[in-house]
């Protein structure tokens, strides 16, 4: 009875101990899920960051475009003023040609009334009525010439005026053009510089899914040894349940082992000259036969071979016919006479 407490103590023993191991367990799986927690945190704030520079680069692109689409319209609106103008300028240079055309036809007239006033010197005599004549017609066509080169000096200068409004506009144009493309490389470098930072940013984003997913690897893993845990502390306890039903069988046996050994122990006193080979005592048998008895008595024995007393003790505990009686007394070793002399 004493050897089952003995046993029963060491399986509470251990079944405390793999209460205290579950204790630490829960407690490695809620550090776990602190942790699970912690990176989630940290991939939803880096997630709205990367969101947030995505929208940054998105309007950065909708502001290039619009600056772009707005260059390209001011270059056309100028390429169309400086297209008006060159029209302007081939009309000023044709109506100059016809003048010009008018005034060799004039010249020549001139020349063709000069020669005519050189007839008519000779003819002075003559025609002095048709001189008179003349010389109004020439006073006439010298005040329509005067009037035409005043109106081809007008037309000249504002030929110049255009001229130099032309070179302004390109001017301006040269210096639109220079500043819009100075302003395109600044906005490129800031795009390259955002680019730079965002590839970064994902790079880094990149390290810590890689490490979220170690760390779910690492969960996983952790899942799994507490499923086996779980399994193993179902089996624990399934195998206390057994243990407690066995104890309450030993319990049962014990009393009626107890009722028992009161009848056997007087039997034993009247029948004890009569023992059969069975019913030996253990000291008597061999070391061979203590642990065959043993075996049947479902004891387990220990893995190496040990003194005989050990298994005679063992075969007391557990065979419920040997327990009552006890062990014989050993004869006192004869001592040896010494002779002397006579």
């Amino acid at each position: 009875v004493s050897y089952c407490l003995n046993e029963i103590k060491i399986a509470v023993a251990k079944e405390s101990s793999s209460k205290k191991k579950c204790e630490e367990i829960s407690l490695a799986l809620r550090k776990s899920e602190k942790r699970i927690d912690e990176l989630s945190t940290q991939k939803k704030s880096l997630s709205t960051i990367s969101q947030a520079q995505q929208e940054k680069i998105q309007q950065l692109n909708s502001s290039l475009q619009n600056t772009e689409i707005k260059y390209r319209q001011e270059r056309d609106a100028r390429g169309r003023e400086i297209s008006k103008l060159k029209k302007q300028l081939s009309e000023a240079r044709q109506a100059v040609e016809k003048k010009e055309y008018m005034l060799t036809a004039t010249s020549k007239k001139i020349s063709s009334l000069n020669s005519k006033v050189m007839e008519a010197s000779k003819m002075v005599e003559k025609r002095d009525r048709q001189l008179s004549i003349l010389q109004h017609a020439k006073l006439s066509i010298s005040e329509a010439l005067k009037k035409e080169s005043n109106k081809v000096e007008k037309q000249q200068e504002q030929i110049h005026t255009l001229e130099k409004r032309t070179r302004k506009l390109q001017s301006e144009l040269s210096n639109g053009i220079s500043a819009a493309e100075h302003k395109e490389g600044v906005k490129r470098r800031e795009f390259e510089s955002l680019r730079r930072d965002l590839q970064e940013k994902e790079n880094a984003c990149r390290n810590l899914s890689r490490k979220l997913e170690e760390s779910q690897k690492q969960n996983q893993m952790l899942m799994k040894k507490r499923n086996s845990l779980e399994n193993d502390l179902d089996r624990m306890r399934s195998s206390i349940n057994v243990e407690n039903e066995t104890r309450s069988t030993i319990e049962q046996e014990v009393s009626i082992f107890e009722q028992e050994d009161s009848k056997s122990e007087e039997e034993n006193i009247i029948a004890q000259p009569n023992v059969p080979r069975l019913l030996q005592p253990p000291e008597k048998l061999t070391v061979q036969k203590l642990m065959s008895r043993l075996t049947k008595l479902d004891v387990e024995l220990p893995p190496h071979k040990m003194k005989k007393k050990f298994y005679v003790d063992l075969l007391r505990k557990h065979d419920p016919t040997l327990r009552g009686a006890s062990a014989p007394k050993m004869a006192a070793p004869k001592r040896k006479r010494r002779r002397t002399k006579n």
